[in-house]
Order: structure tokens, then C-alpha cells, then sequence
């Protein structure tokens, strides 16, 4: 069931023909359960570093754990 739902959700992502954080959330979603691989590792990590190249963060660990929720 699950990818059905998140393959609607990139599907939708993909109509929409915009490349933005949603639809890029979509299809790490997609390929991490059509692909086997950790996709919300990926996300939370791509999260820090641009955390930590933003300047919002000044802690490594980011990186790993991705930013703390506001």
C-alpha cells in the first residue's frame, strides 16, 4: 500500500511539472521504497547541510540527525 500512496504523491509532483522542495521530497520518497534505500536519511541529512551552509546551524551533528524542528 505504501507504494501506491507515495508513488500517487511524486505522480501528482510530476503533473504539477515543478521542480520544488515538495516535489523533490516526493521522489526521494519514491525511489527510497521502489529502490530500497534509507530516503528519510537522505532527506535529513540533505537537510542539515543546507542547515549548515545556510548559517541556521552551527552544530555538526545536523548533518546526521537533520535540523531541529521549529
Amino acid at each position: 500500500m505504501r507504494a501506491v500512496s507515495v508513488g500517487y504523491q511524486f505522480g501528482k509532483q510530476l503533473v504539477q511539472g515543478e521542480v520544488d522542495e515538495a516535489f523533490v521530497r516526493a521522489a526521494t520518497q519514491a525511489a527510497g521504497v521502489f529502490f530500497h534505500f534509507p530516503a528519510t536519511q537522505v532527506r535529513r541529512t540533505a537537510e542539515g547541510v543546507r542547515a549548515l551552509w545556510e548559517g541556521k546551524s552551527q552544530n555538526p551533528a545536523v548533518a546526521l540527525f537533520g535540523p531541529p524542528r521549529e
